[in-house]
């Protein structure tokens, strides 16, 4: 409490100490109450999302622990989560790094092999494949191409979702991300006389409130799309290296999957 506060409540006989005590309790209250709506809608929200995306999505969570890539695996449950609560915009930035991440490995893995590294021999070990870390996604996905990892669809499929979801999402550039979208957009305006309605021609692509709302339809159709297609290249690219490495007898699969 400032002295000025203080000075007016004793020239009107008021306790500043009982008063801030009460101002406090009130506070108090009134923030238990805002808490406990935000919790109530949140649980809503969550249950909600459950009952209504676990069908589709159980199949990623019966499937989503993996062979060579292991420390991917929190990440990708933690986009099914995503996924549950219908936070797509945060699914695809998940997916990206999920991607970014698993061709970067996918190099490292593939020059020091398969089988297990002593832990005293880490340092050395991975001295070397340390450069890949700080690639790219370009040039993680053009080195992948050249030695055989990903296929000639994966790289072009991973060229174009590297523009459009990569650096639009990243760097949030909604004319990468709609890059596929008219540029304009009609909207039905109405002013007080309805009468007067009318149809106004505006560009979508830069208008922040359209660009907000084009943006999050985006993401709501082709979030699932997107991790669906990451998830089942990690599966690709682990078949390809136990393949190429001859790890735990993969040779009788086909390693051009």
């Amino acid at each position: 409490m400032d002295d000025n506060t203080r000075r007016i409540y004793e020239k009107y006989g008021i306790n500043p100490k009982e008063r801030e005590k009460e101002n406090q309790e009130i506070l108090n209250k009134r923030m238990k109450e805002l808490s406990d709506l935000n919790r109530d809608r949140l649980v809503k929200e969550f249950n909600e999302g459950l009952d209504k995306n676990y069908d589709d999505l159980k199949e990623y969570l019966f499937f989503y622990n993996v062979t060579i890539f292991k420390e991917l695996e929190s990440n990708i449950f933690q986009n099914i989560q995503c996924l549950i609560v219908n936070a797509y915009s945060a699914s695809i930035t998940l997916t990206n790094l999920i991607l970014e991440r698993l061709l970067k490995l996918t190099l490292i893995q593939n020059e020091i092999g398969l089988d297990p590294v002593r832990i005293e021999d880490w340092n050395e070990t991975y001295k070397e494949t340390h450069r890949y870390s700080k690639m790219i996604l370009n040039e993680t996905i053009k080195l992948c191409h050249e030695r055989n990892l990903i296929n000639d669809e994966q790289e072009e499929y991973l060229t174009d979702m590297r523009n459009q979801f990569r650096n639009g999402f990243s760097h949030y550039d909604p004319t990468k991300i709609l890059i596929d979208h008219k540029e304009t957009a009609e909207v039905h305006f109405s002013n007080e006389n309805p009468e007067k309605a009318y149809d106004i021609e505006v560009n979508m692509k830069q208008i922040p409130v359209l660009q907000y709302y084009y943006v999050k339809q985006f993401a709501r159709e082709n979030a699932l799309q997107y991790f669906d297609y990451v998830f089942h290249l990690i599966r690709s690219i682990e078949k390809k290296l136990k393949y190429k490495h001859n790890y735990e007898g993969s040779k009788k699969t086909n390693g051009n999957n």
